[in-house]
C-alpha cells in the first residue's frame, strides 16, 4: 500500500469515527417540553427564562426541535405520564420517586438550595423550629420538619407561591420561611425591604436535571453531551447570572 493510500485510509477511518461519535450526540427530532409559570426559571407569557435559555442551546447542539407547552403542574405531570410531554426541565429524581412514570434523568446541571429566611434581627438556627410559625409554599414537602408540624410543636403556614411567602414574613405573619435560595435572590433584587431579611441555614439541597420520558431515553446521550459541553464552557452559570444576582 502506497503512502497516499495509507493516508486516504486513515482519513476515511477518522471521518467514519467522527461521524459515528457525532451521531451519538445529535438527533433531529421534535419533542414537547412541559413548562409552567415559575419566574425566573420559566415565564409562560414570554416563553423565556433560565430553563428555556438552557434548552435553546441544547437544541442547537443536538438538532432537537423543541416545542414548549405550558400547563398547571398537575396537568403537566399527567401529560408526562401519558407520553404527550416528553421532557421536563429542572426536576430531581428524589421528587419523582413515587411518580407513576419516574422518567430517566440526565446528568445534573444546577443545584437548588432551600434556605431558612428570618425577619430582621431574628436570625437563628433552623434546626429547632419549636414554637415557630413556619411559612412554606403549599404542596411542598419538608420531611426534616414534619414531626414538629405533626406534633404541633411548630405551626406550618402555607402560601400559594414564593412571592406571597416573602410577603407573609415581611408582614410578620410568620417567624421564618423556607424558600428556594435562587428565587429569594431573584425577588430581593428589586425590593429594598426584602434586602433587610436575614438568610439562615441551608435546609435542603437538590441536584436538578432534565427528566425524559422512558419512551424517549434515546435522547439521553445527546442531551448529556450538550450539558457537559455547556458546563465546561460555564454557559449554564452565565445564563443563571443574567437573571439572578449572586
Amino acid at each position: 500500500m502506497t503512502p497516499r493510500s495509507k493516508a486516504l485510509l486513515l482519513l476515511t477511518k477518522w471521518l467514519f469515527t467522527f461521524m459515528m461519535a457525532h451521531s451519538n450526540w445529535t438527533i433531529a427530532q421534535d419533542v414537547k417540553i412541559g413548562g409552567y409559570h415559575y419566574p425566573p426559571f420559566m415565564y409562560e407569557e414570554s416563553k423565556g427564562g433560565i430553563y428555556p435559555d438552557i434548552l435553546s442551546i441544547i437544541a442547537e447542539k443536538t438538532d432537537l426541535q423543541v416545542h414548549w407547552q405550558y400547563y398547571p403542574y398537575p396537568r403537566l405531570t399527567a401529560l408526562f405520564n401519558s407520553g404527550d410531554i416528553q421532557i421536563e426541565m429542572g426536576s430531581a429524581p428524589v421528587w419523582t420517586q413515587k411518580a407513576k412514570v419516574q422518567g430517566v434523568y440526565t446528568q445534573p446541571f444546577h443545584t437548588l438550595k432551600d434556605v431558612a429566611v428570618f425577619k430582621p434581627g431574628s436570625k437563628k438556627s433552623s434546626k429547632n423550629i419549636n414554637g415557630q410559625r413556619v411559612g412554606v409554599v403549599r404542596g411542598y414537602s419538608f420531611p426534616q420538619f414534619q414531626d414538629a408540624f405533626d406534633s404541633g410543636l411548630a405551626t406550618r403556614i402555607d402560601a400559594p407561591n414564593e412571592l406571597h411567602l416573602i410577603r407573609l414574613l415581611l408582614n410578620k405573619r410568620v417567624d421564618l420561611i423556607i424558600i428556594n435560595q435562587d428565587l429569594f435572590r431573584f425577588h430581593r433584587q428589586n425590593d429594598v425591604k426584602m434586602r433587610l431579611l436575614q438568610v439562615g441555614d441551608v435546609v435542603g439541597s437538590y441536584d436538578i436535571a432534565i427528566r425524559i420520558h422512558p419512551d424517549y431515553k434515546h435522547l439521553l446521550a445527546p442531551i448529556n453531551h450538550a450539558l457537559s459541553d455547556m458546563k465546561n464552557n460555564n454557559q449554564i452559570q452565565w445564563i443563571i447570572n443574567q437573571y439572578i444576582s449572586q
